[in-house]
């Protein structure tokens, strides 16, 4: 041991003493000493050293005929380690241990230091420094010269705000300088290439993020550059305002918007606005691509809009328009695409979020205030989810909008809050298989959900409340439409709660057909006239009105016009008006089960449920009314066609009323009725209203107890007085 110590303090002594303390020559495997004049150094695998001679292929030691201690193992078949400095002549004698060879006899008579570049370096060696990372600015890196006649292999970029490091990539010779992740050196024609493997960060760009500087040419070289990157993602860190013209995210890239972090839209040049001829979107998908949050994409509405002129009705008038914040577009004859819109703050834009043609779209869990148009609009596009979003204002909250031929489809609307807008809530145009769920949708100036010219829509467990002109609506010609087990509540100033509108669009003349409201509950502010159900003209049939509690003030509770075969089954409605179920100018419906209550101040003038000939064209023909419970009267008034043929039966009422002819005939069936107290009603207490003859204006008609009887109209001045039990003019 003490002479393996003498050893390694000559070892490293040599070493200091040739000016090599900082070169990691030992580490080089490939350093072998060759001709005389080299010195060698190779270790045992007890840690005992030993020396070797210059040549041979092998490099076999021999023992030295010193026979110094610790020397006489067989060594021969034992490969090399390392190395160190040990004098060889020509004979392949070793010089002593204690031998301090020369710088000439080391061929180093020309080297001073060990800084001094023309020291003799092995490949491995220069190729081990080349490898040295150097801290540089990019334009110095465009610039940097060979070094010992390589090519740097890496370094450091010092640029504020674009720190990070860039290695040589020896494979690629065009790939273009983007200022970032590529940086070529015009010596040799290289590309550095910057080390990471997160997204990319605009800064590296030079994008600045002040809220002032316009950020779009370099914000747009950063999305650009994702393309070819593992994550395919840019994302904007917390705290920077990237003010834009209109960034395009390519083809399959992801935009991260970080929480703090706003993309906002600057005002547009009149160039711009010229060249586009459009509404100009802050951030536009050209392909399938993914923004996400929780950042902000402001659209600056208040710099941040533009005028045109177009000709209506041969008057040329100005429109005022407003860039969407997100719009996505697939061309025509493109691949199928995706989009991913989530997290997000969208405000102050035209349209919140924009797509058309897409195969498939998620809107979830963004906030939306402040935008002037839609909020979502999804134009022929199918595979939708629309989950977890929250807006507020608008013309309208979420809307979907097919044409003929080519419907939206496939769309889920889910778990939204939407408020506060000028025109519908949640509604569309052409759209098939829609499902409408739990969503929250209040104060809309026109209506809250409102499916239009749809198919296979259902419109479930939402909460719905104060749609100017109705809560939930239908309008134009939709079939198989469901809605069940929504809450809705109106108050004075608002609509219907449900109410099927006509067709008003020219051309289009078909009815709403298979529409089903099913369970929750309608309840209709004090002061509010409008039923709690309804219908217009002549637009719709096959309604079925089941399970739902319906609670009306001033309006009906439900009030069917002119819809044939109509079921109201097992509901329960309240309400003020004197009709709480009317059904007006319709055939074969049926109304059975029901709970029917008036709630008014004059039960003896008020029906329960009515039945009412509208025309020739809107009769009421062979409509039953069974099974129900009403505390005022029934009533069958089909005054203009007496071969009604309808069925009034085992109903729970005071009394039932139907019109008749003149001799009292009445074509409907009246059985098994029974009044509030249980009593089988047996004839005698109803009532033929008898039509009269050539009756004048101002004329009474009063019943006698018997029969129905025609009292003239009086003349000025004479009071209606009772005389005998009976009316009767007086002076």
């Amino acid at each position: 041991m003490k002479n393996l110590r003498l050893l390694l303090t000559l070892t490293l002594s040599l070493y200091a003493g040739l000016g090599q303390a900082q070169t990691r020559l030992t580490a080089d495997t490939t350093r072998k000493p060759t001709t005389a004049g080299e010195y060698g150094l190779s270790m045992r695998p007890d840690g005992r050293l030993y020396g070797i001679p210059a040549g041979g292929p092998a490099f076999r030691p021999v023992v030295d005929s010193l026979n110094i201690p610790g020397w006489t193992q067989r060594l021969q078949s034992l490969a090399p380690k390392s190395w160190v400095w040990s004098r060889v002549e020509a004979d392949n004698r070793y010089k002593p241990i204690g031998y301090t060879p020369t710088k000439a006899e080391m061929g180093l008579e020309n080297v001073s230091n060990t800084s001094d570049e023309n020291k003799p370096l092995s490949a491995a060696q220069r190729a081990a420094l080349a490898e040295k990372i150097e801290p540089k600015t990019i334009a110095q890196i465009r610039s940097a010269p060979l070094f010992n006649g390589q090519s740097q292999a890496a370094y450091i970029v010092t640029d504020l705000g674009r720190e990070g490091i860039l290695r040589r990539d020896d494979n690629d010779f065009t790939t273009p300088d983007n200022g970032a992740t590529v940086i070529v050196n015009s010596v040799t024609g290289y590309r550095y290439k910057r080390v990471f493997d997160g997204p990319i960060i605009p800064r590296w760009f030079g994008v600045v993020g002040n809220g002032t500087t316009d950020d779009t040419a370099p914000l747009q070289a950063a999305l650009n550059a994702a393309v070819g990157q593992i994550a395919r993602k840019v994302s904007i860190p917390v705290s920077l305002t990237c003010l834009v013209s209109s960034i395009t995210i390519p083809a399959g890239v992801t935009l991260e918007i970080q929480e703090g972090a706003v993309i906002r839209g600057r005002a547009l040049t009149s160039a711009e606005q010229t060249t586009a001829n459009r509404d100009v979107p802050v951030i536009e998908c050209a392909a399938s691509a993914r923004v996400i949050g929780p950042g902000t994409v402001d659209g600056n509405k208040t710099a941040r809009f533009w005028s045109r002129q177009v000709t209506q009705n041969n008057i040329v008038v100005t429109i005022t328009t407003f860039s969407p914040l997100i719009y996505a577009l697939k061309a025509s004859g493109a691949p199928d695409y995706e989009l991913d819109i989530s997290n997000l703050n969208l405000i102050n834009g035209g349209d919140g979020v924009s797509f058309q043609n897409y195969r498939r779209a998620t809107v979830q869990n963004c906030t939306f205030n402040g935008n002037i148009d839609q909020n979502i609009d999804g134009i022929i596009t199918s595979n939708v989810l629309i989950t977890g979003n929250s807006m507020n204002g608008g013309a309208h909250g979420i809307q979907w909008y097919g044409v003929e031929g080519n419907y939206c489809e496939n769309w889920t609307i889910s778990n939204n809050i939407v408020r506060n807008g000028g025109g519908g809530g949640i509604w569309g145009a052409r759209g098939r298989y829609i499902a409408i769920t739990a969503n929250v949708v209040e104060y809309w100036d026109d209506v809250c959900i409102d499916p239009e010219r749809s198919f296979y829509v259902t419109v479930t467990g939402n909460t719905v409340k104060n749609g100017r002109n109705a809560a939930l609506s239908i309008f134009n010609a939709c079939d198989k439409i469901t809605f069940s087990d929504n809450i809705v509540q109106q108050d004075s100033l608002y609509g219907a709660g449900f109410k099927i509108y006509g067709n008003n669009i020219a051309g289009l003349t078909d009815k709403s057909r298979n529409i089903s409201l099913i369970g929750g509950s309608i309840t209709m502010g004090k002061g509010n006239a409008n039923p709690g159900v309804t219908t217009e003209q002549n637009v719709a049939e096959n309604i079925s009105i089941q399970a739902i509690e319906i609670y009306a003030d001033g309006g009906s509770g439900i009030r069917s016009l002119d819809c044939n075969y109509t079921s109201i089954l097992n509901v329960k409605a309240r309400s003020r008006n004197q009709y709480v179920i009317s059904i007006e100018g319709s055939s074969r419906c049926l109304i059975q089960g029901n709970e029917v209550l008036y709630a008014g101040a004059t039960p003896a003038t008020a029906r329960g449920i009515y039945l009412i000939w509208r025309s020739s064209q809107y009769p009421i023909k062979n409509n039953t009314v069974r099974n129900n419970r009403t505390n005022v009267a029934i009533m069958d008034d089909g005054w203009g066609d007496n071969a009604t043929g309808s069925v009034i039966e085992n109903n729970e009422t005071p009394s039932v009323l139907y019109a008749g002819t003149l001799n009292g005939s009445y074509t409907g069936k009246v059985r098994n009725n029974y009044d509030l107290n249980g009593n089988l009603q047996d004839g005698s207490n109803r009532y033929t209203i008898t039509q009269m003859t050539n009756p004048t204006a101002g004329d009474l008609l009063y019943f006698d107890g018997t029969s129905w009887n025609r009292l003239p109209k009086g003349t000025d001045g004479q009071t209606l007085k009772i005389v005998s039990g009976q009316p009767a003019w007086s002076n």
